[in-house]
């Protein structure tokens, strides 16, 4: 919808289907002899500039790319120096001979979003900063120093900038993609049509089903038929329904349904030994 942002989850998954549109119409770009399929790829279209798009702001991971733009790649940047101030902060803070007695341990403890020494409770008033937390025992509290505190602050002012410029970039790319919302319903349409027709082609060959031959005088007959749910040693038997077969089409098609599946089902019964059928079991 208009004015909606797409998240980077959504940008991935809509990534994938302009990857497959486009691959699917690299990989039949001589065409077809099977007209339904020709059919599909009339609905596809490779929508270039929006593929290309996504992929330089998003990663695989779902990630904005530095480089997405110019802003957010000097915000990340500044974000860098500043965790590294920070870190270079600490250890220097670490190594001060003068702060050693009042230490509990020469670490460096992350309570929330702050950065912290373990000071001993007794000189805690000597470390000037912002007391976090304490430990279990009350004999150590956890101090963000003034120094690291300032910094901090900074830091987080940056990560709000970035997140800004994210949402900014997320916005561009959706309004983009409601541009191509046409093209984008065709290959979703058209690529899942293919890939329920490829998906009942694989499972025909994993039984190693064939095409049927139609007839119109309401008879089923199934030669070495066996049953595609049943593994393992199961007879084959030849079948031929007529008695049920014009009442089961006659049903169905008074309810506006496709007779096929009934009488599949009704053929099929045999190797299961379901007793609503006239044939009996195999």
């Amino acid at each position: 919808a208009t004015g909606y942002t797409l998240s980077t989850t959504d940008l991935l998954h809509l990534l994938a289907l302009l990857n497959l549109s486009r691959k699917l119409l690299a990989y039949f770009k001589d065409g077809l002899e099977n007209p339904v399929f020709n059919r599909l790829l009339l609905g596809i279209s490779d929508l270039q500039l929006l593929r290309e798009r996504i992929g330089k702001v998003i990663d695989e991971t779902g990630l904005v790319r530095d480089n997405a733009s110019e802003t957010l790649n000097g915000i990340r940047k500044r974000l860098r120096a500043k965790s590294g101030e920070i870190k270079r902060t600490l250890d220097h803070l670490l190594k001060r001979s003068s702060l050693q007695p009042y230490l509990q341990d020469n670490v460096v403890v992350k309570r929330g979003d702050s950065y912290c020494l373990s000071v001993k409770k007794e000189f805690a008033y000597r470390i000037p900063g912002v007391a976090e937390d304490t430990s279990a025992s009350g004999n150590t509290v956890f101090i963000e120093p003034l120094e690291v505190a300032n910094i901090r602050g900074e830091l987080n002012l940056l990560r709000r900038e970035e997140q800004e410029e994210i949402e900014k970039i997320l916005r561009d790319i959706s309004s983009l993609a409601h541009v191509e919302k046409e093209g984008l319903e065709a290959n979703y349409r058209s690529t899942g049509q293919y890939n329920y027709y490829l998906s009942k082609a694989l499972y025909t060959r994993s039984i190693k089903g064939f095409v049927p031959r139609i007839n119109d005088r309401g008879v089923i007959r199934l030669r070495n038929a066996r049953h595609p749910l049943l593994q393992g040693v199961v007879v084959a038997n030849d079948i031929v329904c007529l008695a049920m077969t014009p009442m089961l089409v006659e049903s169905t098609l008074a309810r506006g349904l496709s007779p096929l599946p009934y009488l599949l089902g009704l053929a099929m019964a045999a190797n299961i030994g379901s007793a609503a059928t006239l044939i009996g079991n195999p």
